[in-house]
Formats: structure tokens, C-alpha cells, sequence
């Protein structure tokens, strides 16, 4: 069961209301930080609200990413 927080499920940007006669009072949670396929009430909270911050250096990496947009071209040397 959805964990009761201030920050109900209705208000959240990641919401997304179940098809049908249900939407009108549950959804799941996209949130990458929740748990997957829970399926949870309007009135509720999952714990993964879109105003909830995300935990520190949880997805800093420690080195620098690597840039695969910058190319090197070289030149072929034409063929004789």
C-alpha cells in the first residue's frame, strides 16, 4: 500500500491515471525513483513526488562524461 506523505499522488507530475473507471481514483507512479508497477490511490503518496528532492550524489558520477557528440575528422589521403 501507498505510503501516506503531505504530497499526495494527484498533484504529482508523475501520476498516471489508470484507464477507465479507475483513473478517476488510482494511477502508477512514473517516477524512476519509485517502485515499479505500484499502483497507488489520488488521495495518497508514494514517496517519489515530483517536489521530492532527489538524494545527494546519488547520480553525480566522480569523473567527467564522456562527450561522444565531438568527432575527430581525418582526412584520407588520396590514392594514387
Amino acid at each position: 500500500m501507498a505510503r501516506s506523505t503531505k504530497r499526495v499522488c494527484r498533484d504529482c507530475g508523475f501520476f498516471l491515471p489508470l484507464a477507465g473507471s479507475l483513473g478517476a481514483m488510482f494511477g502508477v507512479c512514473g517516477n524512476e525513483l519509485s517502485a515499479d508497477g505500484h499502483v497507488v490511490d489520488r488521495q495518497y503518496g508514494c514517496g517519489a513526488h515530483s517536489d521530492t528532492t532527489a538524494p545527494a550524489g546519488g547520480s553525480t558520477p566522480i569523473y567527467e562524461p564522456y562527450d561522444d557528440g565531438v568527432l575527430d575528422i581525418i582526412e584520407k589521403p588520396a590514392e594514387s
